[in-house]
């Protein structure tokens, strides 16, 4: 879905195609998308107008199929004559295929500019391999107060997953969208056995995995997010990069940058020609697991999440808080408060949670 995404930003500007719709007929037009999915199964038979198009570089091909009064109405108030009423199965006539054909083309063009324009292949569907995936999108195009159907199907010609993505413009094209992203203070090993061992009233401590460390004199062993300073990681659940910050006053966050976090360690392959089952699964539970401390979590847009750059203060100390939360392996396992023991910081765990 990820790499059809980035083929269907290249062929389809989703967002532009009303707005150049709009200008080319002088009349208000919306679109609305019911549907988006990838398919391998064969679809119904289109029963009105089909069109097939590419990118320049063939990498992607766009089938459009559109119900033959939309085709109609299209070309009569592009050409600014009446629409002729009659049969709405009827075969449209291979001059009203063709109008439809530039009209598609000048959207593209006006939605795209001349850099990504579509270029025409022909009438007809396209034709698909058996079992071959394909993104199927329906909507619905309203124009004035008719309103009509439309479908799209596009083939991915070739991958797309080593193509450079904009992650900036990804980000902004997601407007106010909200993203979390974890605090992470903390990062350590332990066996597969130990975690699963994890129960409450127990005590995890990461050591020399924390990053940040208590400000203020331990009168108690009970420790508190908001006597932190240091540095934490905003970072993905199971994620290898985070955006580094540091705790400032008040709890405020400032943006430090981009950095590798400390990730699971290489395990060694299993050797020898021992097959014994029980050895086996001694092994698999010796493995080492990352053991994630995390104070919370940050939510912005994905607008301001774009925006953000080192020096940058992200004021949402408040929402650093209890309870912490211990994710092993990207997986959420329990919550817990931090206490200290010796001057050491730790999480003593109050609740597991079950993940599914």
């Amino acid at each position: 879905m990820r790499d059809a995404r980035r083929a269907v930003r290249r062929a389809i500007a989703e967002e532009k195609i009303a707005e150049a719709l709009s200008e080319l007929l002088g009349q208000h037009v919306s679109m609305l998308v019911s549907e988006a999915r990838v398919v391998a199964e064969d679809g119904p038979v289109a029963q009105g107008v089909t069109l097939a198009l590419a990118t320049p570089d063939d990498a992607v091909r766009v089938q459009v199929d559109v119900e033959n009064e939309l085709a109609r109405s299209l070309v009569a108030r592009i050409i600014r004559k009446p629409t002729q009423l009659g049969d709405p199965r009827a075969p449209v006539a291979p001059e009203i295929e063709g109008s439809l054909m530039a009209i598609v083309c000048a959207v593209a063009r006006r939605a795209h500019g001349t850099r990504e324009t579509l270029r025409p292949l022909g009438p007809g569907a396209l034709r698909f391999a058996p079992g071959e995936r394909r993104l199927d999108v329906k909507a619905m195009v309203s124009i004035g107060s008719d309103a009509y159907f439309a479908r799209l199907m596009l083939q991915i010609r070739r991958p797309f997953a080593g193509n450079a993505a904009n992650p900036i413009q990804e980000l902004l094209s997601l407007g106010e969208l909200p993203i979390e992203l974890p605090v992470v203070a903390a990062s350590s090993m332990t066996r597969t056995v130990d975690a699963y061992g994890f129960a409450p009233g127990d005590v995890w401590m990461p050591g020399d995995g924390w990053s940040v460390r208590r400000t203020d004199q331990p009168s108690s062993r009970r420790a508190s997010p908001s006597s932190l300073t240091g540095d934490v990681v905003l970072a993905p659940p199971g994620g290898e990069r985070g955006i580094r910050a540091r705790i400032g006053e008040g709890g405020d966050f400032v943006v430090v940058g981009v950095e590798t976090t400390r990730h699971d360690a290489e395990v060694k392959a299993m050797s020898g020609n021992q097959d014994d089952s029980t050895a086996t699964s001694e092994v698999v539970l010796d493995a080492p697991l990352v053991v994630r401390v995390e104070l919370g979590a940050v939510t912005l847009t994905a607008r301001e999440w774009a925006a953000l750059r080192p020096g940058d203060v992200i004021e949402l100390g408040r929402r650093v808080s209890e309870p912490v939360v211990l994710r092993i392996a990207g997986i959420l396992v329990a919550q817990g408060e931090l206490v200290d023991i010796e001057g050491e910081l730790g999480v003593r765990i109050r609740e597991k949670v079950k993940s599914t």
